[in-house]
């Protein structure tokens, strides 16, 4: 398929500054789209007598004070901070990191991570999601949550998988548009993100059809949803920079979506004040005002409004889009809404909890090893760090929780089952042990103190060596770190408080066991002695301690065997693996093999994945069961040990397709042309930085692309098992104007009360004049039933789910004629099918 090129069309025409109705007439072969632009523009000064009076009353200094971030003054470490405007009685506002959770440097709930959310498929759960958040939020003094993250997965390794919706944009759409309500609802701003084509690339062409089907629809729900803001995005699309890119921007959101409120750029993203011509509406250098070259929109700003490169009218349409959201959740009233005195903590831990609960997915349970029976629990060995420690999320856009609710899963079972005999072993430590240069492994640092040494360390044998750079200290205490093994840095670790009344130790997956922050990395060291320097600085308010620590294969090695050995004593052994996002499908140091060793040395083996991914399993066919528990919040502990007791059913289904090999992803695919020349895209030459990729798999996206590529998944997308059994019969379709009304009935054939979600698939009109995929999801619900319960359910099918984007009409175009549908658990296990007749 040909790159998206009316974007490129579009914004050839732009980068002269003339006006917006004057460029356009060149790209009139988006004459739909360019029409909504123009009649847009034409409307946008429409604002309120308030809005209206307020932009009279601004002069252009204090116009251009409201079009970009700067610092805090009582900075709680939130992400930005907009300081509005004390003469007119413009509040100032606090932007804070979603996705998981408010980011800040004080307790906050730790929500599930956002891909546990997209396996429970319900929207209910997705709403109550973000009443938590906005509810926290509220508490917390923020005004504006950068979530919810509704980027499409493509890519396996990309890094931020975690913090999205999944593979599939119907999913996204209904989930992401109800999170909005729920933040929203709270009185605080959702601001989605990344506008647009953001999954690991960052020069993207990404066809016009494929744009609209795939990459965009979670976006426009959240238009629909009355979201308050988007976000622009680091990547370039098309051959120009989200921020930039006025035919996605003004054409398509503000046009075809009539979106009304402000667009902000991820920090840094802006490159040039005519940005804001082109769409954008607020800059945020934020906190790092460095980063990204900015700020554009101050200075650079007002020159180019003197060359007229800028409008007056793009100004005032700017800051008039940031006080009308401002207008709408009263923070121009004289009393602002007031904020609640404290966070809720039960009622959004009780919220937690169910989502990570009904988000687990049950991968395999061969024999019904789970739930755990009394026998399991009377000789029972645990195996794994983050069965010790709550592994309740990953990377910095999240909250962590409250520091009393982090239950690890072991003491969760062990309070649970409180007659159960569990041994304990750790198997892989992530803490490790001093790195054996005396003297120099822990040190203690004054505010504002560095230290350095350079000197050597013996690898006792050849292997892979795990280097951890460990801070922590006292209140304020600010830290940070590095280890270099033969002139390359190896770990490196983040700041230990940020400032704040509490830590934050995100540096990697899990902090020490005693409580620091861990930044860790492996390097492979031939047998012998190595250069080693180590560095640190405390730039806090209190003394602060770093230690130099690492992890040998022999230590590596007794802890497996003591593992393996706890395993083959019990009855029954679980062994907890992880991986942090990106990077590979294989489960990291050794686990692979230690999962294996334990599998052989125990037929009743149960796996229990804290992972934010797919990966890859080769050991699936030695153990009994596998429970995928994501990066489950502060309150995984709690559900995991409900799932493995029984007290709680698996009900979640694969937000994305897990693969048996790395490259058989579309991204990664043996053969599958990904790179593209920059002189290859036209207009690009100038702008394009890195290596550009073009989506060539086009709607061929997560399942979709092993239906067309006949590839078997390791765990197809929608897959989940439960505690119980549901029987699916009865199928009849009946239209409704352009859409339809799928009708089964649906039987909890088991002994327990579970929950299921029932899938309804469009599969490829017969004749249509474009190509499309053996199968989409077109429509979802999650549904609880008692045992033997029965019911009749009718799922509705929208017309857009029926419809293309045509290149021609660039509009939305039903396909009429014969469209097979599909119904089951999963985009694999298909129960019931019918074809309709038009």
């Amino acid at each position: 398929m040909p790159p998206f090129h009316s974007a490129s069309t579009l914004q050839r025409q732009t980068r002269s500054g003339s006006p917006l109705s004057l460029r356009i007439r060149p790209a009139l072969r988006c004459a739909g789209a360019l029409l909504l632009v123009t009649l847009f523009i034409g409307q946008a000064g429409a604002q309120s007598p308030r809005v209206e009076s307020l932009l009279k009353r601004l002069d252009l200094e204090e116009k251009l004070s409201l079009l970009h971030g700067g610092r805090d003054p009582q900075d709680l470490g939130q992400a930005g901070y907009w300081p509005g405007l004390p003469r007119l009685g413009i509040p100032a506002m606090r932007l804070a990191d979603g996705p998981a959770g408010v980011n800040v440097t004080r307790e906050s709930t730790g929500m599930p991570a956002p891909v546990s959310l997209a396996a429970t498929f319900s929207v209910e759960a997705a709403r109550l999601y973000g009443v938590a958040m906005g509810r926290d939020a509220r508490a917390l003094g923020q005004d504006i949550l950068l979530a919810p993250q509704v980027d499409i997965v493509r890519d396996p390794l990309f890094r931020r998988n975690h913090t999205t919706l999944g593979e599939d944009p119907l999913l996204g759409a209904q989930l992401g548009a109800a999170e909005v309500a729920g933040i929203q609802s709270q009185g605080v701003m959702a601001q989605v993100k990344h506008l647009a084509g953001y999954n690991g690339s960052d020069n993207v062409f990404i066809d016009e059809r494929t744009l609209h089907e795939i990459y965009l629809p979670a976006f426009e729900a959240a238009a629909r949803a009355g979201v308050a803001s988007m976000m622009c995005s680091y990547n370039l699309i098309g051959g120009f920079r989200s921020c930039e890119n006025s035919a996605i921007q003004n054409g398509i959101v503000r046009g075809l979506w009539a979106f009304s409120g402000f667009i902000t750029s991820d920090w840094g993203a802006i490159h040039s004040p005519v940005d804001l011509s082109r769409g954008a509406d607020m800059e945020m250098p934020g906190r790092a005002l460095s980063f990204g070259g900015g700020p554009y929109f101050t200075g650079a700003l007002a020159a180019a409004v003197k060359q007229g490169a800028v409008s007056i009218d793009d100004i005032d349409r700017a800051v008039g889009r940031i006080l009308s959201q401002m207008e709408r959740f009263g923070l121009l009233d004289a009393k602002p809404p007031a904020r609640p005195a404290v966070i809720d903590i039960q009622a959004d831990a009780k919220i937690a909890r169910d989502i990570a609960t009904q988000g687990a997915v049950l991968l395999q349970n061969r024999a019904d090893a789970l739930p755990l029976k009394a026998a399991d629990l009377a000789s029972l060995a645990v195996i794994g760090p983050t069965a010790g420690q709550l592994a309740a999320g990953f990377l910095g856009e999240r909250a962590r929780g409250f520091d009393s609710r982090l239950v690890s899963p072991l003491a969760a079972l062990r309070q649970l089952a409180p007659g159960a005999r569990i041994a304990y072993s750790i198997g892989n430590s992530l803490t490790g042990v001093p790195i054996p240069v005396a003297g120099h492994s822990e040190v203690s640092l004054e505010p504002a103190n560095d230290y350095s040494w350079t000197g050597a360390v013996v690898a006792p044998v050849e292997g892979e060596y795990v280097f951890m750079v460990q801070s922590g200290g006292a209140e304020g205490a600010e830290a940070s770190g590095s280890i270099a093994v033969d002139g390359a840095q190896i770990a490196r670790s983040g700041t230990f408080g940020n400032g704040g009344v509490i830590a934050k130790r995100w540096s990697s997956l899990l902090p020490t066991s005693d409580g620091r922050d861990n930044a860790r990395a492996s390097v492979h060291l031939a047998a012998g002695p190595h250069q080693l320097q180590l560095e640190a600085s405390s730039t806090g308010g209190a003394r602060a301690n770093i230690r130099f620590a690492w992890m040998t294969p022999a230590l590596r090695e007794a802890n497996m065997a003591a593992a393996v050995a706890a395993a083959g004593a019990a009855r029954t052994a679980i062994v907890f693996a992880w991986l942090e996002a990106g990077g590979s499908l294989s489960l990291p140091e050794s686990q692979d093999e230690l999962i294996s060793r334990v599998a052989a040395a125990n037929p009743h083996t149960v796996v229990v994945l804290n992972t934010g991914s797919p990966v890859a399993m080769p050991w699936k066919d030695a153990v009994s069961a596998i429970l995928q528990m994501w990066y489950p919040g502060q309150e995984g502990g709690w559900a995991t040990a409900d799932l493995l007791l029984g007290r709680a059913n698996p009900s979640g289904k694969l937000p994305v397709a897990f693969p048996v090999r790395l490259e058989d992803a579309p991204a990664r695919a043996a053969g599958h042309a990904e790179r593209l020349s920059k002189s290859a895209a036209p207009g690009t030459a100038a702008l394009a930085e890195g290596p550009a990729v073009t989506f060539t798999e086009g709607l061929a996206v997560g399942y979709r692309w092993y239906d067309r590529q006949n590839l078997e998944p390791l765990f197809p997308f929608g897959h989940g098992l439960s505690y119980t059994r549901f029987e699916y019969s009865d199928l009849s379709i009946s239209r409704a104007a352009s859409a339809l009304d799928v009708a089964f009935t649906l039987r909890n054939a088991g002994t327990r009360k579970g929950a299921e979600v029932v899938q309804v698939y469009v599969g490829a009109a017969t004749a249509a004049p474009v190509a499309m995929p053996p199968k989409s999801l077109a429509a979802f619900e999650r549904l609880e039933f008692d045992p033997g319960q029965s019911r009749r359910l009718a799922l509705h099918v929208e017309s857009r789910a029926l419809s293309y984007w045509s290149v021609e009409k660039h509009d939305w175009v039903m396909a009429t004629d014969n469209r097979p549908i599909y119904v089951g658990p999963s985009s694999r296990d298909i129960r019931l099918k019918s074809e309709p007749r038009p």
